[in-house]
Order: structure tokens, then C-alpha cells, then sequence
């Protein structure tokens, strides 16, 4: 079986190998890619965004070709018969194509359709563009909204037009969505978006695979960072981290210790290059942080790498994804199967994740309070931190085995090509 996988970006191993910076390594790719690279039966074609449309090499038993990626906004014909040109070359069984939030994927189906092979293709959901584009604004006043920075001035790109983008990325998902005959889900949110565009779209279930370093420890309520959260990402508005921020200053009246953390850059702390660099949902977040006083209660830790990310998981005593909008929140999946307690947002498939006080909280997404006080219930009580900690392993550990996922994969394959 010849098995061609299109990218948004290049896995990290490759990316060290030939030496080319990619800012997000696919790292969750990861564990299909670990498994499905060992298969004498299965030649695998890994397409991935460069400036350099002609690099081809062979890593791991694996080809990786570079496509032609100027503008993730805008859609070209020329990338259509860029992909014509690889299909008729490569001819695959299967062409699977990860993620719809960018042109390319549209391009690639436009391909397939003009060489008859859309029965071959399917489609992994990842995140749901014409929804995102809906919660982008969410809790953010019209004035930070609509406000600039210089960096936002000269990219014309502050969050206002930060949702524009989105939503025209959502025309060219929805084509997509339309156009495809197959797609790969995990929850039932992105089977409802899937569907709602989509009516007869062929929808597969298929979970995830984490990252290697999650399933090699442990979180232990000891060794742990006593009222410490955690949250993975705050970079851009449906993070839903200036929630978050009003849910701290509730935590810090009964827990003055307490501590967030964070990655990214810290917004008050940057030199004279990160300021004019800084953006308008950056900038805010530093003014919320001096409005609630958290300056000494909130860290932002920069990138972390797997195994860093893997040991601030394990030193925090909560970890907290604030989203107000997401698919299934591949942090929390790594949270759950390191067993750290974790308290979410009931926004989209996240709901699949957390049997609501069983394995963690849920709160509504607009009610920062109820994050507040669902915190300050694990810090006070460790039994109950206890209790979630084993309930969410092994949840996980059923939902994110590395076999049964990428067997599930397999069967998806099978499937496609066994009606064609």
C-alpha cells in the first residue's frame, strides 16, 4: 500500500535531519508516523510546506517532498497542478490529508478530483475554521479587539483581522468539507461540523496518538509543585487565557501562593525587540495581569520542547485548558495520561474528554468563577486531586494506545481502498 500524507508542516525529526526550521513540528503526527514507517507492506509519501517546491529525500524508509506554500490565505490554481503533477507521479493508494484550516488542502482534493482519485482521499479533522472564526472574539471587549500594536499596524493583522483570516479560511474548509468523500474525527463536535457541511461525508473514528514522553511517567501528587496551574498555550484569543486571568485573581484571594504557568513570552518583561514584535492580544494579557496584580503570581516559560513540556505537566498540581472553543485538546489527552488533575472549558470535544467529577471538572466557558472555584476544590482536597489522577489514566490510556489507534488507522486504509 503507497500512502501519501499532506502536512501543514514537517515532523521534527526530519526537520533536524535536513536542517530546515519549522516553527510547529507535526509532533503529534509522531506516534502514527513511529509505527507506520516499521511496515515492509506500506511506502509512505510525506508532503510538507517549503519554499523550495523541488526537495525530495528518503528518511526512515520514507519520502518526503516539499510543496510550494506563499500564502495559507489565498487559494492558487497553480498549487492544484503542483499536486497533479506529484499524484500522477506518486500514484497513491491513499492520499490523507491532515487538517482543512489552510488552502492547500483544498488544493490537494481539487487534484485528486481532477485525476478521479477522491474515493482515495480522506480528510483528518483537526481544527473546524468557520467555528473558530465564531468564538474568536469571545470575552474580548470591542476595544481590544479593534486596537493595534505596532507590529499588528504593520502586518495589518491585529485580533479583529486575526478573525477575518479565520473566517476566510473557513471558505476554503468548507469547499473542502464538501468536496471530500472521507473524513477522520474523534469527537462528536467534529462529526457535527463535519456533518452539517457535509450531510453524506463518510465519517471514521480514529483517536490519537501522544507524544513518546507521556506514556514514560507519571504525575505524583508529592513531587508536584503545590498550587501551581498549568496551561499550555495562551497565544492567541480562543485559548481563552484572559479568562483564566479572572479566574486567578478569584484563586489568589484564598491562595496568595498560588502560581500560573504558562509558554510564550512574558508580556511585561520583554526587551526592546519583543515589544515591537508584540502583539494586541499579547499586550492585553500583560494589562490584565497588572489590573488583577498577578505580576508575581503568573510565569511565561518561552517554547518548550517535548521533555519540558512533559516535566511541567508533572511538577504542576493542576493543569487548566480554558478554550473557548477546540476539537480535543491534545494537552489535556497528555494531562489525563500523566494523570495531572485537570478542570476545562465544556467547549466543543472536549466534553468526549472529561466525565464531568469523575476524571476532572468542566465549567461553562464564559464563567471564569466556576474555573476559579473548581481549582480551588482540587488544591484543598487530595483525595480528590487522587481520585481524578487515577480515573484520568486510565481513561487515557484506553483512548490513547498507541496499537489500537494506529490499527484503527490502518482499518481506515483498508476500508478506503477496499471500495475502490
Amino acid at each position: 500500500m503507497k500512502i501519501l500524507w499532506l502536512c501543514n508542516t514537517l515532523l521534527s525529526n526530519a526537520s533536524e535531519k535536513l536542517n530546515i526550521q519549522h516553527s510547529k513540528p507535526e509532533s503529534w503526527i509522531n506516534g502514527f508516523y513511529n509505527n507506520i514507517k516499521k511496515l515492509d507492506n506500506v511506502k509512505l509519501l510525506y508532503l510538507f510546506p517549503w519554499n523550495n517546491s523541488n526537495l525530495t529525500t528518503n528518511i526512515d524508509n520514507t519520502k518526503f517532498i516539499s510543496y510550494t506554500q506563499k500564502n495559507v490565505y489565498k487559494f492558487e490554481n497553480i498549487q492544484i497542478d503542483e499536486f497533479k503533477k506529484i499524484l500522477k507521479k506518486t500514484n497513491p493508494d491513499i492520499i490523507h490529508i491532515f487538517g482543512t484550516e489552510y488552502s492547500h488542502s483544498l488544493a490537494m482534493l481539487k487534484a485528486a478530483q481532477s485525476l478521479n482519485m477522491l474515493d482515495r482521499t480522506v480528510v483528518n479533522l483537526q481544527g473546524i475554521c468557520f467555528t473558530l472564526a465564531k468564538h474568536y472574539l469571545e470575552g474580548l471587549d470591542l476595544k481590544t479587539v479593534h486596537s493595534y500594536t505596532f507590529r499588528d499596524f504593520l502586518r495589518h493583522n491585529n485580533i479583529y483581522n486575526q478573525m477575518l483570516d479565520f473566517k476566510k479560511r473557513a471558505e476554503f474548509e468548507t469547499e473542502a468539507i464538501k468536496l471530500t468523500h472521507n473524513v477522520i474525527g474523534r469527537t462528536d463536535w467534529d462529526e457535527a461540523c463535519a456533518k452539517r457541511v457535509n450531510p453524506d461525508v463518510n465519517y471514521y473514528f480514529c483517536n490519537e496518538t501522544l507524544r513518546k514522553p507521556f506514556y514514560e511517567n507519571e504525575w505524583d501528587i508529592e513531587k508536584c509543585e503545590r498550587k501551581s496551574i498549568f496551561v499550555s498555550q495562551c497565544s492567541y484569543p480562543i485559548k481563552g487565557f484572559h479568562y483564566m486571568l479572572e479566574a486567578m485573581a478569584d484563586i489568589v484571594k484564598a491562595h496568595p501562593d498560588a502560581h500560573l504557568y504558562t509558554t510564550g513570552a512574558h508580556p511585561l518583561k520583554l526587551s526592546l525587540r519583543g515589544k515591537i514584535r508584540q502583539n494586541s492580544y499579547n499586550r492585553y494579557i500583560g494589562k490584565l495581569i497588572k489590573k488583577y496584580k498577578l505580576q508575581n503570581n503568573v510565569s511565561f516559560l518561552g517554547y518548550l520542547k517535548e521533555n519540558e513540556m512533559c516535566e511541567r505537566f508533572l511538577k504542576s498540581h493542576v493543569f487548566v485548558c480554558s478554550s473557548t472553543v477546540e476539537n480535543e485538546s491534545n494537552a489535556l489527552s497528555e494531562a489525563k495520561i500523566l494523570g495531572v488533575p485537570s478542570v476545562v472549558s465544556f467547549a466543543g470535544g472536549m466534553t468526549n474528554r472529561i466525565e464531568h467529577k469523575k476524571d476532572g471538572f468542566l465549567y461553562p466557558i464564559n464563567a471564569p468563577y466556576m474555573l476559579a472555584f473548581y481549582i480551588k476544590k482540587i488544591f484543598e482536597d487530595d483525595n480528590l486531586a487522587l481520585s481524578f489522577s487515577k480515573a484520568s489514566k486510565q481513561a487515557a490510556k484506553k483512548v490513547n494506545d498507541i496499537e489500537t489507534n494506529f490499527q484503527r488507522l490502518m482499518e481506515i486504509y483498508t476500508t478506503i481502498c477496499d471500495k475502490n
